[in-house]
């Protein structure tokens, strides 16, 4: 088994770990965002933005939290995710123990400055949620990138199930991602403050690039702490005429996602994103 083989086969044990520990505990649905706990369908989540807002393979991922990349004229994206409401692994979109999601987005505007928009199917009615995000700094050597947004921004999903439920899950946000060396490896972190479903405050988290095509990241969102890793399914494309050298990145990636949310609700997905499709 190569080196991809056995970091990848550690992250899925270590995952799995963690789901069948959580499982032994008392399982209670989410009542406060819970079409966004899982995931939260911004940019980002489940496939790679770098700090040029390209999107594929290269650069940061996050499962909740919002980054200061934003992708740009462009770059597009297509998940779908299943959450589990109780505990267990679940894919799905829709049931008594799933919370799946179908998102799409599309970045515009220049490199650095990117501005997206995502369209965010969630539970089993299909309801819809749209989120925006634009760049507003470029990262430089002594600065983060920061962009700021808003999910749910008609502000038609569920804050709060329940005895007292409540409609209206918008919440803005300002975020930063910086990339830091760790090792000879990419490290990015990203600090941020958000409302309502990000908690009213803070939000943290960091993005590792355990190998060439395996990610892993951790993060607190606001509301709890969510641990995730995600491969890239796609082979190296070769140089022509030079079968031995790798082109250095993909213009796409086909990302398989493993998540736990809040430390309890798995999640799983799968994303495919491309740059440079207009």
């Amino acid at each position: 088994m190569g080196a991809f083989g056995k970091t990848w086969l550690a992250v899925a044990v270590l995952v799995t770990g963690a789901w069948g520990a959580a499982g032994s505990s008392a399982w209670a649905e989410f009542v406060d965002y819970p079409q966004f706990r899982h995931t939260s369908g911004l940019p980002g989540n489940g496939y790679a933005v770098n700090a040029d807002g390209e999107v594929g393979w290269e650069g940061a991922v996050s499962q909740c939290i919002p980054l200061g990349y934003t992708p740009s004229r462009g770059s597009m994206a297509g998940s779908y995710f299943s959450g589990s409401r109780f505990g267990g692994l679940e894919v799905g979109f829709s049931g008594f123990d799933v919370n799946g999601s179908l998102t799409l987005m599309s970045g515009f505007g220049p490199k650095g400055h990117g501005v997206a928009v995502t369209a965010d199917w969630v539970d089993d009615d299909f309801d819809l949620a749209m989120h925006a995000q634009g760049q507003v700094l470029r990262e430089t050597d002594s600065r983060p990138a920061v962009s700021i947004g808003v999910l749910d921004w008609a502000n038609r999903r569920e804050a709060l199930l329940g005895a007292h439920a409540q409609q209206g899950a918008r919440s803005v946000f300002v975020a930063a991602t910086k990339q830091f060396d760790a090792g000879g490896r990419p490290l990015h972190v990203t600090l941020g403050f958000g409302t309502n479903r990000f908690g009213d405050g803070p939000f943290v988290g960091a993005c590792y690039d355990a190998h060439r095509r395996v990610k892993v990241l951790a993060e607190y969102d606001g509301l709890g702490v969510n641990a995730a890793a995600a491969a890239q399914l796609l082979p190296d494309k070769r140089r022509p005429g030079i079968h031995d050298e790798p082109a250095p990145v993909r213009d796409d990636a086909l990302s398989l996602f493993l998540g736990i949310a809040d430390l309890q609700y798995p999640v799983v997905g799968l994303t495919y994103a491309r740059k440079g499709v207009f």
